[in-house]
């Protein structure tokens, strides 16, 4: 991150009521509590989108703890054009698709066995 890294905490118990913008603005500033309070605000939902867009074929857990890593990996980015909670869902969105194209570009094996002649 291009943030600057601070060496005190924020006290976690103020940022209940910080908008969700302010908490990604916190994280790119260096201040790990922004991106904590925010995981405790969405995850949960995240994880309801996943098992909603993929039917089941994906690890739900798996695909949003990939989908944070891309929060985390373009949180400098984020340009506050709409909510934080439509930009997470779009990355998450993506986030399902690439991980179903990646599925499906694997060679299918065989599970099954064919009786001999």
């Amino acid at each position: 991150m291009t943030g600057r890294h601070h060496t005190h905490r924020l006290p976690t118990d103020q940022l209940h009521d910080t908008p969700d913008d302010e908490l990604l603005a916190l994280w790119v500033d260096g201040h790990h509590e922004g991106l904590d309070e925010l995981a405790a605000r969405h995850h949960h939902w995240m994880l309801r989108l996943v098992r909603q867009l993929s039917h089941g074929e994906h690890d739900p857990e798996a695909v949003v703890q990939d989908a944070w890593l891309d929060v985390i990996r373009s949180a400098a980015s984020f340009r506050g054009d709409g909510p934080v909670r439509a930009w997470l869902a779009a990355i998450v969105r993506r986030r399902v698709g690439t991980t179903r194209r990646a599925r499906d570009a694997r060679p299918q094996t065989v599970t099954e066995f064919l009786p001999r002649t």
